[in-house]
């Protein structure tokens, strides 16, 4: 019986026509669960954040902080050196020069040498060579949660806005499309666009995410929006099982997997259907983009695309490397 208006929708508009699997298999549930927290573990570790010495001995530990040419004149610093500065700037909320000075009085009180810290304007230039890394884990599974979130730059604050009246000219946004392990909670694949122009959208970007995935992916899980045969396409060419609710006004026809979801929600209802098949486990990827804009906010210092994108993309690797730390 039909539990609700959307279920009669589902179940009594769009009957299967011919050449449709009418008797569907049974849900299976895909549901993940998080293992318990130790909480005084879990604890330690928010007072171990705060420590930035340890913070930077781990990142710098990553790779070589310069690179030798073989040119004279200063040294170029490495990609590595670069995106630890950005990740200490996600860390503290510093500015370029903010960082500069931080990372030279830093230098000196571990006796390394302050020359080696970058400009101000090399770390602004440089803002192109802060790129994803996938986190190396053992202890990561094998479904994804995707979603996408905004972060605002170039916003010059409400009361400036309002006193020079420009609510809306200087406010800019950056989407962030986020493909999370439902097991551990680490972010897999990261895709940073701007927030208008064809091809940036959160669909979009599903084939590069599904390329940046380092370990292999058998579930994937999205809202309504990954309910388009491009993306059922994607998923059925890597091996992948797609969950995503069809829209209210789904008809059969479009994909064999999707009729499948069809029959059944149809036989039992959505709501049923989301609680069997596991559906609910999505809800982590809100919880990731809370987690990201509660620890680092939700607007950047950056005045450009290409430094908010590698500010959030330091975001990220903050938020990764916090998480590795407490799952070792």
């Amino acid at each position: 019986m039909p539990q609700s208006t959307k279920d009669y929708q589902y179940s009594g508009l769009h009957q299967p026509g011919k050449g449709v699997n009418k008797t569907a298999p049974s849900t299976r549930s895909h549901k993940v669960s998080r293992p318990k927290r130790d909480w005084k573990k879990y604890n330690k570790d928010l007072i171990e954040r705060g420590n930035v010495c340890r913070f930077v001995r781990m990142v710098v530990k990553r790779g070589p902080w310069v690179e030798h040419t073989g040119k004279q004149g200063r040294p170029r610093y490495s990609d590595e050196a670069i995106t630890t500065c950005y990740m200490l700037m996600s860390l503290l909320n510093l500015t370029c020069r903010g960082c500069q000075g931080y990372l030279q009085g830093l230098f000196e009180l571990l006796h390394w040498d302050p020359s080696l810290v970058p400009s101000a304007s090399t770390i602004s230039r440089r803002a192109g060579s802060v790129l994803f890394r996938a986190p190396t884990c053992t202890k990561i599974g094998h479904t994804r949660v995707v979603d996408g979130t905004g972060f605002g730059f170039k916003m010059r604050g409400p009361y400036a806005s309002k006193k020079y009246g420009e609510p809306e000219k200087r406010r800019k946004f950056a989407l962030a499309t986020i493909s999370t392990d439902a097991k551990t909670g680490l972010i897999t694949a990261l895709a940073v666009t701007p927030d208008r122009g064809v091809g940036n959208g959160e669909v979009s970007q599903l084939p590069a995410l599904l390329g940046q995935e380092v370990y292999p992916v058998k579930v994937l899980m999205g809202d309504g929006a990954y309910d388009t045969q491009n993306v059922y396409s994607e998923c059925k060419k890597r091996g992948i099982t797609l969950i995503a609710p069809p829209q209210i006004n789904a008809k059969y026809g479009l994909n064999d997997e999707r009729d499948i979801c069809l029959v059944q929600i149809g036989r039992i209802g959505p709501k049923e259907w989301k609680k069997r098949i596991g559906y609910h486990t999505r809800s982590l990827a809100e919880s990731t983009n809370w987690a990201l804009k509660s620890a680092f906010g939700d607007k950047t210092r950056a005045t450009s695309f290409k430094g908010a994108q590698a500010r959030i993309i330091a975001h990220v690797l903050v938020y990764n490397l916090w998480l590795m730390d407490a799952l070792a």
